[in-house]
């Protein structure tokens, strides 16, 4: 087992702090995904669509949402936690590349759209489309974004070292049976050498 270490220890590359495979993975994560495609679900009854930078602080979506739809008080939920009016981009907040948060009122004030066309006259530069429409627009708007690959020479080393592992194991369980079959057919002992 030791030579089989020895000689895969000699073939392969030094090891990499964890630090700078994390920095490396989230630079790789910024360059595949630059826009992000954001669905906010409103009152139950209608989606809203947005396309935003994936380097955008967190605080954009607030600001869109107040600039083009609210005048209440209103809470965001992205899987079912509460989303935090705070600068860190869409990107390290797992929001992008896309992402369906549901836009919950705190104001009682706050307007209960009854229908579409009261919804669009009190919004601003927001306008009614079909689902097909919008999934065309946000695919349109991902197609810029690339296949995001993760680096982690950390887990490519555990399997080699476990797949070594497991062929000293399986030599070493082929060693054993071979020895308790060399004892099973070996020739009777001596008096002399058999325990009391």
């Amino acid at each position: 087992m030791q030579k089989l270490l020895t000689e895969k220890s000699n073939n392969e590359q030094a090891l990499i702090p964890r630090k700078y495979l994390e920095e490396k993975n989230k630079k790789q994560r910024e360059n595949a995904w630059k826009n992000c495609v954001i669905r906010f679900k409103l009152f139950g009854k209608y989606v809203i669509q947005a396309l935003f930078l994936s380097i955008e602080p967190v605080s954009n979506i607030f600001d869109f949402l107040i600039e083009h739809l609210f005048i209440g008080e209103f809470q965001l939920k992205y899987l079912m936690k509460k989303l935090e009016n705070n600068q860190i981009n869409l990107l390290n907040s797992n929001i992008a590349p896309k992402a369906c948060i549901v836009i919950h009122p705190i104001d009682n004030n706050l307007i209960n759209f009854n229908s579409l066309d009261e919804l669009l006259k009190n919004t601003k530069n927001i306008k009614n489309i079909s689902e097909e429409e919008a999934e065309l627009i946000s695919n349109k708007w991902l197609s810029n974004n690339s296949i995001y690959q993760p680096q982690n020479y950390l887990n490519e080393e555990n399997n080699l070292i476990k797949n070594i592992q497991e062929e000293d194991n399986s030599q070493l369980d082929k060693d054993i049976i071979k020895r308790k079959k060399a004892r099973e057919n070996a020739p009777c002992l001596p008096k002399w050498f058999k325990k009391k």
